[in-house]
């Protein structure tokens, strides 16, 4: 069985929101700077790429998953195909995913889909346009236990096979077919982050130790990969943005920054104020000067040249009382804007019990287009994405 469908973190969660008619993006897309691998998103400067259930999110269906995009300018979702009379509903449709998973871009554009075939994995790319869908290769599985793919370059499609335990190798696919072994590890394979400027980063955790270590492999045959940070899992937190690595302690309330290709050492940025210290402090965006934290339930908006911090005010709270934050990841942020939920709708829904079916009310996230700029600035700007149905 394939990682894709038993491994909780390449399946991380994406917005839910209703079906979307079948429209083109209003622009030509550029080519993203890197692709975050954590998540079905793909974001631009113009607009962002997202793969969600077309059903029903409670009916808990994974065979059902389409290509949508939204355009940052009009907060447009809309069906990712164009295609003259397609049903959206077979393999040949250029939204249409099933049971895979974006994974990658090509220079043009087009986005590179993995679904999973009988023995492994069939790559697919689709047009900038949503107009094409074509089959680039089959792979058969990357050796004993689960696997799942990282990248495609010049050299071929690249793949991570989780062995027994957990250890892991990175291979690649070159035609016309076979994989090769680049390099084994001994060490957990945690949590993939993104692949950028031809070089996939990674996580590997230690969880005796309690330390985990983000890696850098670059995509070339007999590259090994290199150690960027170590950090402790219990008390720091990472994010990967511009050309650093930045980390977050909890215990200190130090924000350091490390260069991404792993050069020199991390170098305290800022110290943030009593009130972070002894929770976990999740750096969530930066543009280099200023960073979006959270801790103890609340969203931060922090100078780094002083350390100063507001706090910011949530968009409402829940039907329990608790605050609603945009929950984003970076993967879905491109330019000026980010994809997030901004808050939830209230609709009358069915709950099924052991003695029969039930009305109650159900909340659904409500998908919204954030503005960076404000949040980095303290402040909470939401425009709600309307979807085509």
């Amino acid at each position: 069985m394939k990682a894709e469908k038993n491994c909780a973190l390449l399946l991380a969660a994406v917005l839910a929101a209703g079906a979307a008619g079948c429209v083109q993006p209003s622009r030509t897309v550029a080519v993203p700077e890197e692709f975050r691998l954590q998540g079905q998103c793909v974001a631009t400067e113009k607009g962002v790429y997202r793969v969600k259930n077309d059903e029903d999110p409670y009916a808990f269906r994974l065979d059902q998953k389409r290509i949508f995009y939204i355009d940052w300018d009009g907060c447009r979702e809309t069906l990712f195909c164009t295609k003259e009379g397609c049903t959206h509903d077979t393999e040949d449709c250029p939204a249409w995913v099933g049971q895979g998973r974006m994974f990658g871009t090509e220079e043009d554009g087009s986005l590179l889909i993995d679904q999973p075939a009988e023995d492994g994995d069939e790559v697919w790319r689709v047009a900038p346009d949503g107009s094409e869908k074509t089959l680039v290769a089959r792979c058969p599985a990357a050796g004993e236990g689960d696997a799942f793919l990282v990248g495609k370059n010049g050299t071929g499609i690249w793949s991570v096979a989780i062995r027994e335990g957990g250890t892991y190798s990175l291979m690649v696919w070159q035609q016309p077919g076979q994989w090769t072994e680049v390099f084994s590890a001994g060490e957990v394979f945690q949590w993939p982050q993104m692949v950028r400027d031809n070089a996939f980063y990674y996580e590997t955790w230690d969880n005796e130790s309690k330390r985990a270590t983000l890696w850098r492999a670059v995509l070339e045959l007999s590259a090994e990969p290199e150690r960027v940070v170590e950090y402790s899992i219990d008390w720091n937190r990472i994010l990967l943005q511009g050309d650093a690595v930045w980390l977050a302690d909890g215990r200190t309330g130090t924000i350091s920054a490390k260069p991404l290709d792993g050069t020199g050492e991390a170098v305290a940025v800022c110290t943030l104020p009593e009130q972070a210290r002894e929770h976990i402090v999740e750096p969530i965006d930066t543009d280099g000067s200023r960073m979006v934290l959270s801790w103890d339930g609340g969203f931060w908006a922090v100078d780094l040249s002083t350390g100063e911090t507001v706090k910011i005010p949530p968009a409402g709270v829940d039907a329990s009382g608790y605050a609603l934050l945009p929950a984003y990841y970076i993967g879905s942020a491109g330019g000026q804007w980010a994809l997030t939920d901004g808050y939830l709708r209230s609709r009358e829904g069915i709950q099924y019990t052991g003695e029969g079916i039930r009305r109650t009310p159900r909340y659904d996230a409500q998908p919204c287009r954030l503005d960076r700029e404000a949040l980095l600035d303290g402040k909470l700007s939401l425009t709600e994405i309307r979807s085509d149905s």
